[in-house]
């Protein structure tokens, strides 16, 4: 049994890198969406901005932790497709 594809552990880990990489992108997005939620709810309270902004900067922090978990999930199916492929054995049976 052989695998057509001779490039497909590549094609495996090119795939990993990116969900890494997206993963990473939706973590600094979430971080800086945090950063605003916290101003926005200060200059709520200080009564400098209008409640709806402060929602807006909630919904958009809630939003963005949602793309985190979405993005974690593609990297642990991209590492778990990556891992069984490498570590795949096939075995003839003997006569």
């Amino acid at each position: 049994l052989s695998d057509n594809d001779i490039n497909l552990l590549e094609r495996y880990e090119r795939e990993k890198n990116a969900a890494q990489a997206n993963l990473k992108s939706a973590e600094l997005m979430r971080d800086t969406a945090k950063i605003n939620l916290d101003r926005q709810l200060k200059l709520y309270e200080q009564g400098l901005s209008a409640r709806k902004e402060y929602e807006k900067a909630k919904i958009e922090f809630s939003k963005l932790e949602m793309e985190v978990a979405k993005a974690l999930v593609g990297l642990t199916k991209s590492e778990t497709q990556l891992s069984r492929q490498s570590s795949q054995e096939v075995r003839a049976p003997r006569d």
